[in-house]
């Protein structure tokens, strides 16, 4: 009875009760029954009021997957509570007499039951038919209750639910007037919700029920954390004009507000806007316009966000997204119209709804030309605000059918409370040789305020901070970063200085399509975005980052782009630098590891195309110039990373799992170690060992003696992929999740970054940065 209606229609029986459902069930022969062309199941009314009997008849049901036996039983419904289930036709076999069936009746709750039998042979066999007739106890009377449920200003909220907690119950649902009530509920003392989508938080009251009982709600308004509120309105529909190139299923468009807009305390000048009925304040501008809408809130992006329709939509050429500017400062409106976009492929289901952002931090969703139909209405769609990280929301509806059909207007004011003041913040980035660091940036930390970035005499500033505390960092390409604590409760200054820096440790994150910057010496992480993400690289699945032949600039090898990307020293993208003019598939086709040989040639793994299995050779120019070493040398299958040794070089490859061993000319000279299921990255120790980082079983960092044989597997992550040890004896690693660093005792000691997918680690000297000696 308790539903819902895809109830759990089990074939496994079970002794009841159980709290597992099916609960608040009549159980007249639970058992794995069948019905096929020859069975039925039929409902009829018999008898009239007060006396009528409802019956339930399942007929000649078999067993699945054994047509022989069949069954006949029933159940009687009678207007007083009671209830009869019957058996006929059951022959003299356990089965049809029930020693694998459920018989009884149990309670809502599943914690109260009345069990005739549990795989049990207790039925009659025919010709005899069993009666078991179940009789409630006297019920205490049942009484109306009726009510009224209002908003915070006495207006009737309709399409408001009245819950009675704690019982089967079926909750009332209020008119257009806001009143509701139940025609029967047993004497008794309840607790009574009260709750409606949009701006009205639920109410919860007791309900006494001796006699016909009145009871009304008053809905508070709803609010977030924040403090932000919303009410629905009377307002026009606001239009806009301008068109913006934003179009299809997903498209996406980054646009410049006309004021300085703030959204949950912090204030913006550009929003990102998406196809699919939203807008995201805190980007980037690869904003994920995904069409999957979601509650809210939710760490996962989109976040900083307006929700007025997410949904799946799309904009074709009798769609648009439009926008404008309207009013004259203090008090302009920018609005952002999603003028007849539909709901893919259903071009017949169309919708118009806009965004209002005003200077004074209120906003105003709009829907028009709203069909009554539920996928119109809303009933796949997010409506509502969130914060920036996505920890905070105030949703007025999730796949709901709130809004109001045609001609009516359906207007939600979002209104924040009152802000703490804001303040400057400002400062210098400077070394430890009191000079002034250009173009460091400082960020504050937590926060989607913009980082800023020092002038030529390390000064920065940052119009407008809210009042709080927070930490804000400085980086700088030739310098460690540091973090200091920010006060702001007036104009505030806060300067840094930054030790020198030298060498780093460089890792490609093909999550976010950028290189990171480690420190050589601890591991933790300098700068995530090094080699920040750059759309005109489209990088796929950045591998191997090293300097590049003349030491002024670097290369980057791209798994699946199936080339090697040349970047000078200031992280800029210069474009292909193997093979000379583009991809070839027919030279480098899924290359990993990358290296400078002895001779000052680009070598780099091939592991798939028409040159698939080799190590090949580029010149300086990146003109191809043979193979290295030659496809499937020794075996070799599946090449990912080479390391250079005083007399020979290791090749770990993949699918002839194995390292193989090779002269310094590229000729094989046999397996160095193996069977190794997927090794990537190895590095050379000064001890003459070899890390190995091995992506699959046993995963983990492998180490072994100059000769290949195995010391030991170091474990304290898995499905490693670079490797690289540091001064302290602990092993840097990375794998999908981030980079990590672990000791010998196989123990995880900290991870650096995580929710980067990180690549192969490589040690290098910032050919850029002077050594502060060496500084005027």
């Amino acid at each position: 009875f308790v539903g819902p209606a895809t109830t759990n229609c089990s074939a496994s029986n079970a002794a009841i009760p159980t709290t597992g459902r099916p609960n608040g069930a009549i159980y007249s022969y639970w058992d794995d029954t069948f019905v096929n062309a020859e069975s039925s199941i039929r409902a009829d009314v018999r008898g009239s009021a007060p006396n009528r009997r409802f019956v339930i008849e399942f007929r000649n049901l078999h067993y699945f997957e054994d047509t022989s036996r069949r069954v006949d039983f029933n159940i009687v419904l009678f207007e007083n509570g009671e209830i009869l289930t019957q058996y006929r036709n059951l022959a003299n076999d356990g089965r049809e007499t029930g020693d694998s069936a459920t018989i009884g009746i149990e309670n809502h709750t599943g914690q109260d039951a009345l069990r005739f039998s549990f795989n049990e042979s207790a039925l009659a066999t025919e010709p005899a038919v069993t009666s078991l007739r179940y009789r409630p106890p006297p019920l205490p009377p049942s009484h109306a209750v009726s009510g009224h449920v209002r908003d915070s200003d006495n207006q009737p909220i309709a399409d408001a639910t009245v819950t009675i907690e704690g019982t089967p119950i079926t909750p009332a649902t209020t008119d257009a007037n806001g009143f509701y009530s139940f025609e029967q509920l047993p004497e008794g003392t309840y607790d009574a919700t009260a709750s409606a989508t949009g701006c009205n938080s639920p109410q919860t009251r007791e309900l006494v029920v001796s006699g016909p009982t009145t009871l009304d709600f008053t809905l508070p308004r709803r609010s977030d954390a924040f403090g932000h509120t919303c009410e629905l309105e009377e307002a026009p529909f606001e239009e806009a004009q301008t068109i913006l190139p934003i179009t299809g299923d997903g498209g996406v468009g980054t646009i410049d507000l006309p004021f300085p807009f703030t959204f949950y305390g912090f204030t913006y000048t550009r929003t990102h806007v998406c196809a699919n009925g939203f807008i995201e304040f805190v980007g980037p501008e690869s904003t994920n316009c995904s069409s999957v809408n979601a509650a809210i809130p939710t760490a996962g992006r989109p976040n900083g966000a307006v929700f007025p329709f997410w949904d799946n939509l799309s904009v074709d050429e009798q769609a648009s997204i439009r926008a404008d500017e309207r009013g004259a400062a203090p008090n302009r409106r920018f609005v952002i119209e999603f003028r007849n976009v539909f709901f893919p492929p259903n071009t017949s289901l169309r919708v118009d709804f806009n965004i209002v952002l005003h200077e004074n931090g209120e906003i105003l969703t709009q829907y028009r030309n709203i069909a009554n139909d539920g996928r119109e209405r809303g009933n796949s769609a997010t409506i509502g605000i969130e914060n920036h990280t996505g920890t905070d929301a105030l949703r007025f509806s999730l796949n709901e059918s709130v809004l109001a059909p045609e001609p009516a207007v359906t207007s939600i004011r979002y209104r924040p409370p009152p802000l703490p003041p804001s303040q400057t913040v400002s400062g210098q980035v400077r070394d430890t040789g009191d000079r002034p660091i250009a173009n460091a940036r400082v960020t504050i930390e937590e926060t989607p305020i913009t980082p800023a970035t020092t002038d030529a005499d390390g000064f920065y500033s940052f119009p407008s901070v809210p009042e709080g505390t927070y930490d804000a960092t400085a980086t700088a390409r030739c310098n460690r970063p540091q973090t200091n604590r920010l006060v702001v409760s007036g104009p505030a200054t806060l300067d840094f200085e930054l030790p020198q820096l030298t060498e780093a440790l460089l890792i490609p994150d093909s999550s976010n399509d950028r290189v990171m910057a480690f420190d050589a010496t601890t591991g933790d992480l300098l700068d995530a975005d090094y080699i920040p993400h750059d759309p005109a690289a489209n990088l796929s699945t950045p591998q191997h980052i090293i300097p590049n032949l003349d030491e002024d600039g670097y290369l980057l090898s791209d798994q699946l782009n199936d080339v090697i990307y040349a970047y000078d020293l200031e992280g800029n993208w210069l474009g292909v630098f193997a093979p000379a003019g583009g991809t070839d598939t027919s030279i480098l086709d899924n290359p990993r590891g990358i290296g400078i040989s002895p001779d000052r040639t680009l070598l780099a793994t091939v592991a798939s195309g028409g040159n698939a299995h080799a190590v090949a050779e580029f010149d300086a120019e990146g003109e191809f110039i043979g193979n290295f070493i030659d496809n499937e040398a020794g075996g070799m299958q599946g090449p990912w990373f080479f390391l250079f040794r005083d007399s020979d070089i290791l090749v770990s490859s993949v699918t002839s799992s194995a390292i193989h061993r090779f002269d310094p000319d590229g000729a094989p000279l046999g397996i160095f170690h193996g069977p190794i299921a997927f090794p990537q990255q190895m590095q050379e120790l000064d001890n003459g060992n070899i890390l190995v980082a091995n992506f699959s079983a046993p995963s983990g960092v492998w180490e072994l003696e100059p000769d290949g044989d195995l010391i030991d597997v170091h474990t304290g992550v898995t499905s490693t992929r670079g490797v690289y040890e540091l001064p302290n004896g602990n092993i840097l690693t990375t794998n999908s999740g981030g980079v990590h660093e672990i000791n010998r005792n196989d123990t995880l000691v900290e991870t650096k970054i995580s929710g980067v997918s990180a690549h192969q680690i490589t040690h290098v000297q910032l050919q850029e940065c002077e050594a502060p000696a060496d500084a005027p």
